[in-house]
C-alpha cells in the first residue's frame, strides 16, 4: 500500500469534487506533470486486470466507464473504473469505486490489491478513500464492525426511506452556515433548496444576489445531469438571464456555451413560454445542443457560486 494517499475529507478529486465514501471504497489518480493516463493506456488498463484478476465479466456501459463483476451471484462485488477529465484541463485520469461494505474483507483487500496494480502499472500514486478505515487499522473486526454499523443505517422499508426523506427534507437550513463552510462541498444543492423554501420561485422582492444564486442553482443541477438541450426544455425561461449570472460569477465558458445554444433559436431568443421552447426544440438535434456541453465540463459551476457567495455575503445576510 506504498503507493496509497489516504484522502480526507477535504481531499479534492481532480475534476473539483471532493470525497464521498461511505460504503466502501472510492480511489482516484494522483496527477500532475506527466502523470495522466490516456484513453488508450485506460483500455490497456482494463485488459491487464481482466488478465490477472479474472473478473467473471466486464461490462462497458458508456464510454470509458468499466463494471469488473467478480461474483455472477453478488452484484456488489464488482469495481467500477472510470476514466475522467480534470477540472480546467483536457488531461485525464483513472478514477473507481466499490461498494465492499456489501461484501467481504477478502472482497475488500481484492480492491485494495486491484488499486495498487493499477498505481504500479502506470507508475502514479493513488488517493484512497476507504470508508472502514481498513487501509489504516488493517483490522478485520474493525471493518465488519463499520460494515454493519453502515447496513443497518441504510433503511430496509418504504416506511423507513419515507422517514428518513422527510427528516432530510425539513431540516433547518441556515444560510449563513451556508456560505460560512470552509469549501464548496454541497453548497449548490443547499443554496438551492434555501431558496425554493425562501421564495418558491418568486424572486421579484429579492435582490440580485439570491436570484443569480439560484439560477447558478438550476444550472448546474441540469446541465450535469442531463445536458443543454434538457436544461433548454425545463428551466430555458431563465436562460439569458442564467447567462449573464455565469458571465457575472467568472464561469465565462459555461456562459459561452450557453449562449451558444440561442443561436439555434430564431431571434437569438429562448421563448419564455414552455410550449413555445419545446415545440421549436423537438425540430432541432438534441445531439448537436449536447454538443455545446463539452466546452463547460471542465469548469466546475459549484466552485464558482461559491465564491461568489463568499465575496457577497453580507448581501444573504439582511
Amino acid at each position: 500500500m506504498n503507493r496509497f494517499i489516504v484522502a480526507t475529507y477535504d481531499t479534492m478529486r481532480p475534476n473539483g469534487a471532493f470525497r464521498s465514501s461511505s460504503a466502501g471504497i472510492e480511489f482516484w489518480q494522483k496527477t500532475g506533470f506527466l502523470r495522466h493516463c490516456n484513453e488508450t493506456g485506460f483500455r490497456s488498463i482494463i485488459a491487464l486486470i481482466s488478465k490477472k484478476f479474472s473478473p467473471v465479466s466486464v461490462i462497458e456501459t458508456c464510454k470509458n466507464t468499466y463494471f469488473l463483476h467478480f461474483d455472477k451471484d453478488n452484484n456488489f462485488k464488482s469495481v467500477l473504473l472510470r476514466l475522467c477529465n480534470e477540472r480546467n484541463s483536457k488531461n485525464t485520469y483513472i478514477d473507481g469505486s466499490s461498494d465492499t461494505t456489501y461484501t467481504d474483507i477478502e472482497f475488500h483487500i481484492l480492491v485494495l490489491e486491484i488499486i495498487g496494480y493499477i498505481a504500479k502499472n502506470i507508475g502514479c500514486k493513488f488517493y484512497v478513500d476507504d470508508s472502514t478505515g481498513y487501509i489504516e487499522h488493517q483490522s478485520k473486526d474493525e471493518f465488519y464492525a463499520y460494515a454493519s454499523e453502515y447496513k443497518e443505517s441504510i433503511p430496509s422499508t418504504n416506511e423507513e426511506l419515507r422517514v428518513q426523506i422527510q427528516k432530510h427534507m425539513t431540516r433547518p437550513l441556515d444560510i449563513y452556515e451556508i456560505i460560512s463552510r470552509d469549501t464548496e462541498k454541497n453548497v449548490v444543492g443547499d443554496v438551492y433548496e434555501y431558496f425554493m423554501r425562501k421564495c418558491n420561485w418568486d424572486f421579484s422582492n429579492q435582490f440580485n444576489n439570491y436570484v443569480n444564486s439560484f439560477l447558478l442553482c438550476v444550472i448546474y443541477d441540469e446541465v450535469c445531469q442531463f445536458g443543454i438541450y434538457q436544461y433548454l426544455s425545463s428551466e430555458g425561461q431563465f436562460a439569458h438571464e442564467t447567462a449573464e449570472a455565469l458571465q457575472l460569477v467568472g464561469a465565462k465558458k459555461s456562459a459561452k456555451a450557453l449562449r451558444s445554444a440561442f443561436e439555434f433559436f430564431s431571434d437569438k431568443t429562448v421563448p419564455k413560454i414552455q410550449e413555445e421552447r419545446d415545440s421549436l426544440l423537438a425540430e432541432l438535434d438534441e445531439d448537436e445542443i449536447n454538443c455545446l456541453s463539452k466546452e463547460s465540463y471542465y469548469e466546475d459551476i459549484s466552485y464558482y457560486l461559491y465564491n461568489y457567495l463568499m465575496k457577497n455575503k453580507e448581501h444573504f445576510l439582511l
